[in-house]
């Protein structure tokens, strides 16, 4: 919830209070609570950055104001608004003559810097960035705020029979630093129906819907569209070495905006925003805990490998004490872009009676390395443990996983029963993957 010491991003709001006043009207007919009715249908928040923003009220979708502002891409890595262009297309343009060509190079170990998933909220893109095809804006003169989906159209071809095609919108600060605003991606085998390997240097025509987004550009600030063929570790990689084309035809490639008008300075925001939370009264979680998430990468001439790991802590109500452990390597080859390996290992660990402590921080833990364990009497208590091992790997051909899952069930501290053990073993052909 908001107004957890957890929240981001913000501003924080009093949101137990507001689901109060929509359960009192809903379930319990409080008329005290009609006024709920009278708010607009639609609430945003409108970003200014990764952690800021304002909240707007709006009574349609979509937003009656909206416009689309359609920006070109163009020769020299810019991205140019339709509407400042000096000449139409040339002729030779029309008949897809002498249309510029910017080439990508495969590289699928790239996209650390974009996060675990697709659409993850990071930081600086500038090291994903210097590996793929970028086009950027001139500093805007204006604030531009959006609100919607993005939508991108280009037209590309690659040398392989399968490729994948990431796109991301982003802010260019005056000191150069690039925000994630949006990303959408497509696999190219989905750009017919069935799915099919596509056609080696055939010129495709690509569309792809951005993830819903909001964001605020700010005056002095650039606009860029940054295109790359992988994203690791969020999606597997392909695994044909080649290079993609990208053709600058202006009636094809380009990026279209869902610009709304700001609203004014002196605009009432919605109200419930107004029940700001005092830092000294945000609610502790007080039965759950983690340690801070590990997610690096490490690269050499030959790989990289992404690493991930979090260790998380439950107190339940009942007195059951879990510690989870996830830590994963991802690794991606350089020399070969079908070897690809993710190996990751789980455990969990449960234990009962675990009376008298007030909140999950006044549970001691052993002192190892892994500080899975609380630090009590186990002899007591009756605990288990629950292990996974998972590999996946692929060549060019196929998927192959090994799985490994173990029960053990602790009776003491010296004795454990015979684990319960589950192996699986198995291939998958590749098919547009």
């Amino acid at each position: 919830m908001p107004e957890f010491s957890t929240r981001n991003p913000g501003p924080g709001y009093d949101g137990t209070a507001e689901m109060i006043r929509w359960f009192n009207h809903w379930l319990k007919d409080n008329d005290d609570s009609d006024d709920i009715l009278n708010e607009p249908d639609i609430t945003l928040f409108v970003r200014t950055s990764l952690t800021t923003g304002t909240y707007r009220y709006e009574s349609h979708w979509p937003i009656p104001q909206q416009q689309t502002r359609r920006m070109q891409f163009k020769k020299g890595r810019k991205l140019v608004e339709q509407a400042l262009l000096k000449s139409p297309m040339s002729t030779a343009e029309k008949e897809n003559n002498d249309i510029d060509i910017d080439v990508l190079q495969h590289q699928p170990w790239i996209g650390f810097e974009a996060g675990s998933w697709l659409g993850m909220l990071t930081g600086d893109q500038r090291p994903f960035d210097k590996d793929c095809l970028v086009y950027d804006s001139d500093p805007t003169q204006e604030t531009i705020e959006i609100i919607g989906f993005v939508n991108v159209s280009f037209q590309a071809s690659t040398t392989a029979h399968l490729a994948h095609w990431f796109v991301r919108l982003e802010d260019v600060d005056a000191s150069d630093q690039v925000s994630p605003v949006a990303v959408g991606a497509i696999n190219g085998a989905q750009l017919q129906t069935p799915p099919a390997y596509i056609e080696p240097n055939f010129r495709y025509t690509i569309t792809i819907r951005l993830h819903f987004t909001t964001w605020t550009f700010l005056p002095g600030h650039r606009i860029r569209v940054a295109i790359s063929n992988a994203m690791f570790a969020s999606a597997w990689p392909t695994p044909f070495p080649m290079n993609t084309s990208i053709y600058l035809n202006p009636s094809v490639s380009f990026i279209d905006l869902p610009v709304v008008p700001s609203i004014s300075p002196s605009s009432i925001p919605p109200a419930f925003t107004q029940q700001q939370v005092a830092s000294s009264d945000m609610l502790p979680q007080l039965f759950s805990a983690s340690k801070p998430k590990v997610y690096k990468k490490h690269e050499t001439d030959i790989a990289t490998t992404i690493t991930f790991e979090q260790v998380t802590y439950e107190l339940l109500p009942n007195g059951c004490f879990i510690s989870a452990l996830l830590a994963w390597d991802f690794i991606c080859s350089h020399l070969d872009p079908a070897d690809v390996r993710w190996v990751t290992r789980a455990r969990q660990i449960y234990v009962f009676d675990m009376h008298g402590y007030e909140s999950i921080a006044d549970v001691p833990l052993k002192d190892d390395d892994e500080r899975l364990y609380p630090n009590v009497d186990l002899s007591t208590r009756r605990h288990f443990e629950l292990v996974t091992d998972l590999v996946k790997h692929s060549d060019q051909d196929y998927f192959y996983v090994h799985l490994k899952r173990q029960f053990l069930e602790k009776n003491d501290t010296a004795t454990c029963q015979q684990p319960m053990t589950f192996v699986f073993n198995g291939k998958h052909k590749r098919n547009c993957h």
